[in-house]
């Protein structure tokens, strides 16, 4: 047999109903901030561009951030670089919203 507080969260409607009470205002900005970082840094990341021209002739290859959609020549997509990053944004957005998370007591 369940407790009776059990049943009540046993059925969500929705994930507001999920997350709402248990993630205060501050956290929820903290989240929204750090999804659109992260949606940001997948739109713009880092490529590994050939710097072979008459401009770099030595200088190998270098990085630069460019659209997703529109990479330069033969650049390659850093996914390492990018993971990294990600996760970045990830331990910092977590550590930001277990600081502002209230404390009962």
């Amino acid at each position: 047999m369940l407790p009776p507080f059990y049943k009540e969260r046993l059925f969500y409607s929705s994930i507001e109903d999920t997350v709402g009470s248990t993630v205060n205002k501050k956290q929820k900005t903290v989240l929204a901030i750090a999804l659109a970082l992260m949606a940001i840094a997948g739109l713009f990341p880092p490529w590994d561009v050939p710097r072979n021209n008459y401009y770099y002739p030595y200088s190998g290859s270098g990085r630069e951030y460019d659209s997703l959609f529109s990479p330069r020549g033969a650049a390659t997509l850093v996914i390492r670089e990018l993971a990294v990053e990600w996760l970045v944004i990830l331990f910092v957005a977590t550590a930001v919203m277990v600081l502002t998370k209230n404390r009962k007591g």
